[in-house]
């Protein structure tokens, strides 16, 4: 009896065993051209042996960047771990990283603009991503703040960030047909 349940289990592992090769396609969902770059910069980062389980960005910046997002019709999904936002088209404008990254299609012509206002230029992912920090950018050393401090910061960073995500949805389309 005991053999057969260990047998049973065996097979089990090794049914489970030759699914852990499975990639999701997230063309299937979002189709636009303009999102292979990212996409494949993105997969890498995707553990098939962990499927459900792959996180790339902490469950808290979903909701971080749910509650930036324009009040337009948007996709909201993700790929390979990362929550992101798309235009209409399927065409991705924005997306979460790890714990304390937002991440904003710009053109060139904002991009000076976002650099001023907290932005940093990271080419890792492809052309004219924009890393921000999705709730605040501190200056440099400082003693930690109090909590009427940070919300006034947190609310700042919000309408900064909600200023890029809505340029970025506007002008996305211009940039990557």
């Amino acid at each position: 009896m005991f053999r057969r349940l260990l047998d049973i289990f065996r097979r089990s592992r090794s049914i489970g065993a030759e699914n852990t090769d499975y990639i999701p396609d997230p063309f299937k969902y979002l189709p636009h051209k303009g999102n292979q770059e990212l996409f494949a910069a993105m997969r890498p980062f995707y553990s098939p042996e962990q499927q459900f389980g792959s996180y790339n960005a902490h469950p808290d910046m979903e909701v971080r960047l749910d509650e930036l997002a324009p009040p337009k019709e948007i996709i909201r999904t993700g790929v390979y771990g990362f929550p992101v936002m798309a235009n209409a088209e399927g065409l991705v404008f924005a997306w979460a990283k790890g714990r304390w990254t937002i991440m904003i299609k710009l053109g060139e012509e904002h991009r000076e603009g976002a650099r001023k206002d907290c932005g940093r230029v990271n080419t890792e992912y492809g052309k004219g991503w924009i890393e921000f920090p999705a709730y605040y950018a501190s200056i440099g050393p400082e003693a930690v703040p109090g909590p009427e401090e940070l919300k006034a910061r947190k609310s700042e960073g919000s309408k900064r960030l909600q200023h890029w995500i809505q340029v970025a949805y506007d002008e996305i389309g211009n940039y990557i047909k």
